[in-house]
């Protein structure tokens, strides 16, 4: 199982994506630990909380999680950005990040996060 023991945070605000990733990350024995869908409700949970992975939305409905982002690379949390954008430019200053384009399938998504977890 690919997150077999691992505590994974999902930061997006579209219901059906949360479930279908969840669902994904329970199928890989993996937990998720929170899934909010505010900026500031992330963000207290990415400074805050023990968890080994993420899954990051950088655009909300707030506005860009960049903030998000950087905490988790401030705390060396591996994390993938799994965004509708078409042009996503910002992160680009991270190269070790990696983009998955929405609509991806949700098992594509925790496969890339767990090799990243595992290096």
């Amino acid at each position: 199982m690919l997150l077999a023991g691992k505590r994974i945070l999902i930061v997006e605000d579209e219901p059906l994506i949360v479930i279908d990733l969840e669902s994904a990350i329970r199928d890989q024995n993996g937990t998720v630990i929170a899934t909010p869908s505010t900026l500031a409700e992330a963000q207290r949970v990415a400074e805050s909380d023990a968890f080994d992975g993420a899954i990051l939305d950088l655009q909300l409905k707030e506005g860009l999680a960049l903030p998000i982002a950087e905490c988790l690379l401030r705390r060396a949390i591996p994390f993938v950005i799994h965004s509708g954008q078409a042009d996503i430019t910002t992160p680009r200053a991270w190269p070790t990040v990696p983009i998955i384009a929405k609509p991806a399938p949700p098992e594509q998504v925790i496969a890339i996060l767990a090799a990243l977890i595992r290096k």
